[in-house]
């Protein structure tokens, strides 16, 4: 059986907490999460962001456990969950899933093309930040 539910916390409040933090504009913060994702910043900023977000990463976590109980009929159990939109890039998300839920969860990323009926000429379509939109659109 399968489950969709959506929660209101996600990339664009991740973006907006670090461009209020560290005082720079919504690109930069964009850019900064992005880096921060890939791992392409230095180990001490990694460190840094990561314990600024914590409190938000926990916020998030609530929010979607919440969400889980709401749709949960008995006692659930995943083998996998898929999660898309831009917060769903954060490495921490994907460890904060499989620490609270389950070691032997599958965490996935839900892109454009797993959609059916979505046919993506432009081939640009390829982020789990692109999902959220084409949802509204799919449904």
């Amino acid at each position: 059986m399968s489950q969709v539910a959506e929660i209101n916390s996600g990339g664009r409040l991740f973006s907006n907490f670090l461009a209020t933090t560290f005082n720079i504009d919504e690109e930069g913060a964009r850019v900064l999460k992005e880096n921060y994702s890939n791992k392409t910043l230095s180990n001490s900023a990694i460190n840094k962001i990561k314990e600024k977000l914590r409190p938000l990463q926990k916020k998030w976590y609530e929010d979607l456990k919440r969400e889980i109980e709401k749709i949960a009929v008995g006692k659930i159990t995943f083998s996998n969950i898929c999660i898309f939109g831009g917060g769903s890039l954060l490495f921490d998300i994907q460890e904060i899933l499989q620490s609270e839920l389950g070691p032997g969860l599958i965490v996935e990323h839900l892109l454009p093309k797993d959609l059916e009926d979505i046919k993506d000429q432009t081939r640009a379509l390829n982020s789990p930040q692109n999902t959220p939109s084409l949802l509204i659109c799919y449904h």
